[in-house]
């Protein structure tokens, strides 16, 4: 589970698990995925690097003001460069590969859908991606 928040009336509490987006109902104890098809490489509700490392913004997935609806991001790396980093202090663990956005190369696609809480199609905000390549917070 990363990132647990409660809804702003405490009804529900959403994180991500395995790439994707859930919510427990509070009172009932019910899980309910929001969103399908995470992968390493796809994710929903979590901020990128570039969101993180420079603009400040930690979050992938936002509240609306009434509990209803989620908003949150979906990164899509594939097209970011691949960085393997090995841990001097343990040379008998294996390097790591990640994505990471050097300067003059891809950064991760990034969109915004509304998900309602009570599941449902995700709806995608159109924005012009090529005037405003980041999405802030």
């Amino acid at each position: 589970m990363i990132d647990p928040r409660l809804a702003p009336d405490a009804s529900h509490l959403a994180y991500v698990r395995d790439q994707d987006l859930y919510v427990v109902d509070v009172a009932s104890g019910r899980e309910r995925r929001l969103t399908q098809g995470g992968t390493e490489a796809i994710t929903h509700g979590l901020a990128e690097f570039v969101a993180q490392e420079e603009m400040g913004r930690f979050e992938g997935y936002f509240w609306s003001p009434d509990s209803r609806h989620l908003a949150y991001t979906e990164v899509d790396q594939r097209g970011v460069e691949r960085l393997t980093i090995a841990d001097p202090a343990h040379p008998e663990v294996k390097p790591t590969p990640f994505a990471y956005p050097r300067a003059g190369r891809a950064n991760a696609v990034v969109r915004l859908g509304i998900v309602p809480v009570a599941g449902g199609r995700t709806v995608w905000v159109r924005w012009d991606a090529q005037r405003y390549p980041y999405l802030g917070g």
